[in-house]
């Protein structure tokens, strides 16, 4: 859902949520020569690729897929996802003080986020898999800024 190739920081109040800054990039419009005279067939330098399209580099890389939650449904889905969290901390053998640290930080981190649900827009992945992680999506005159649940990642090394 995420990679070390965007800029990231820990969101500043919300324990546990991190700031990941996105760009644009475009897609489409590749061009392959195959040798061929483009001005006797009819294209020169001047012809247009209606075929490129600017977009989110996170959205479009990781495939994420958009979908709504209203502020209460949020709400609900925050607390079992912290539970859920919390219980794959436990069954990990993570020591029971990283455990109380990081559900202590929980009310601040959903806080945060119920705070900010209007302007939020929310993603999840292909699969629309619930039981894993969901971003969501700030639009920002900067780029869009990604807000992840640090702790409800899978950190893969490549």
């Amino acid at each position: 859902m995420c990679s070390d190739a965007f800029p990231s920081e820990p969101v500043e109040g919300a324990p546990g949520v991190v700031k990941v800054q996105s760009r644009l990039m475009t897609t489409g419009g590749e061009e392959i020569n195959t040798g061929a005279n483009a001005s006797a067939e009819g294209g020169g330098e001047d012809a247009v690729d209606d075929s490129v399209e600017t977009i989110d580099a996170i959205e479009y890389t990781f495939k994420l897929q958009s979908f709504d939650m209203d502020k209460a449904t949020l709400k609900g889905w925050l607390k079992t996802y912290f539970q859920s969290i919390r219980k794959a901390k436990k069954e990990a053998g993570v020591p029971q003080e990283q455990i109380k640290e990081f559900m202590a930080g929980a009310p601040d981190a959903a806080k945060f986020l119920l705070g900010k649900a209007k302007e939020l827009e929310m993603f999840i992945n292909e699969d629309f898999d619930d039981k894993g992680a969901v971003c969501f999506r700030e639009w920002s005159e900067k780029g869009n800024i990604y807000y992840y649940i640090k702790d409800g990642l899978k950190v893969v090394r490549c």
